[in-house]
């Protein structure tokens, strides 16, 4: 088993978070659209998890990186 090391930028790492909000946030909108309130739910706690690691992106990247 060899051991590898995964990069990712400060900069990479918010914009995968940024784009990854922007998507479940358009699937919030069109659960609500269709009336899928307990699709839109869980898709909101996605959005809510996405917003907190962009506010405290420093400590939410740290993360990131030890877990790879």
């Amino acid at each position: 088993m060899s051991k590898y090391t995964v990069e990712l930028s400060p900069k990479a790492y918010t914009r995968r978070l940024v784009i990854q909000k922007k998507k479940f946030l358009q699937a919030v909108t069109a659960a609500m659209e269709q009336h899928e309130e307990s699709k839109r739910e869980r898709l909101q706690l996605v959005v809510v998890s996405l917003t907190e690691a962009l506010t405290f992106i420093k400590q939410s990247y740290k993360h990131e990186v030890v877990c790879r």
